[in-house]
């Protein structure tokens, strides 16, 4: 269990760099949460129908969320009794300076290969 948690803590600290979609987005992967930033003209509301649209293509029901139009927020749950049942995804979105920010949570953490999967999907649908 020490080992696992010592694993968790030096895992977390350290950003995971890449890019995603067909446009080279930039994303951080750190402490379970995949970042990236979207220009300006990508608005809040259009990632979060673009994450809606996403969970519910993978399958996942989408089971709350609410928006304004600087910031809000997705959360998906798997199909009951499936392989992903402990899992929850949550697609985040708010307005910055540097542009339109964005991530995706996939818990239980350590999980960046899916959250990046689901990134690139996201990012389709926004013809990124």
């Amino acid at each position: 269990m020490a080992l696992l948690v010592a694993l968790l803590a030096v895992a977390g600290c350290r950003a995971s760099e890449g890019t995603s979609g067909r446009t080279g987005v930039s994303a951080s992967y750190r402490l379970g949460t995949l970042i990236s930033t979207l220009p300006d003209e990508v608005r809040v509301r259009s990632v979060l129908a673009a994450a809606d649209a996403t969970l519910r293509a993978r399958g996942y029901s989408v089971v709350a969320g609410q928006a304004t139009a600087d910031r809000g927020w997705v959360r998906g749950s798997p199909p009951a009794g499936s392989a992903l049942d402990l899992e929850d995804v949550t697609i985040w979105s708010r307005l910055s300076r540097t542009g339109t920010r964005l991530g995706v949570d996939v818990k239980p953490i350590l999980a960046e290969a899916q959250a990046r999967a689901i990134l690139d999907d996201l990012l389709r649908r926004l013809g990124r």
